[in-house]
């Protein structure tokens, strides 16, 4: 077991992501959107949950917590605003697990955990929380941004350790 410091898991997503942005993967706009967001796979994907909003937001519907989550317009890819604003339902077509077989093809890392549990593309999640860590954002202000009503959860997230 390797544990990943903040610094190697963001440079080794960020290295994915302009991956697959450079080889038009057809999934590179869903994970830009979660590097940017820590959006969940499917809020990425399913563009029925994302509307705009008065003041230059964006609302998200979350997948678990029945909660929203709001964003300013200038943290999304104009790609994906485009999209949300001309009503299309998803945004790529392709399924949960082939976006977590092409993650690994193109990670240096085989095998993501945190505990024993695997988290693949709930890598892009962590990686948010602990950049908005180092940025210097209170657990309070990290708890609003993820949607979370417990803090707790919260918690979990800004504590875990990554290895491989």
């Amino acid at each position: 077991m390797i544990v990943l410091s903040f610094h190697n898991l963001d440079s080794a997503l960020q290295a994915i992501v302009t991956h697959f942005i450079n080889t038009y993967n057809p999934n590179a706009l869903l994970y830009d959107m979660m590097y940017l967001t820590g959006c969940r796979y499917v809020e990425a994907n399913e563009l029925c949950r994302w509307e705009l909003i008065n003041g230059g937001y964006y609302k998200l519907t979350t997948a678990k917590e029945g909660e929203y989550r709001t964003f300013e317009t200038y943290m999304l890819p104009v790609r994906f605003k485009t999209l949300v604003n001309a009503g299309i339902e998803y945004c790529s077509t392709h399924s949960y697990r082939t976006a977590v077989r092409d993650f690994y093809a193109a990670s240096p890392y085989r095998m993501l955990k945190v505990g024993n549990k695997p988290i693949a593309l709930h890598a892009f999640r962590h990686n948010y929380v602990k950049r908005l860590m180092s940025l210097g954002y209170p657990p309070a202000e990290i708890q609003a941004k993820l949607g979370h009503k417990d803090i707790g959860n919260t918690m979990k997230y800004i504590n875990s350790v990554i290895y491989y």
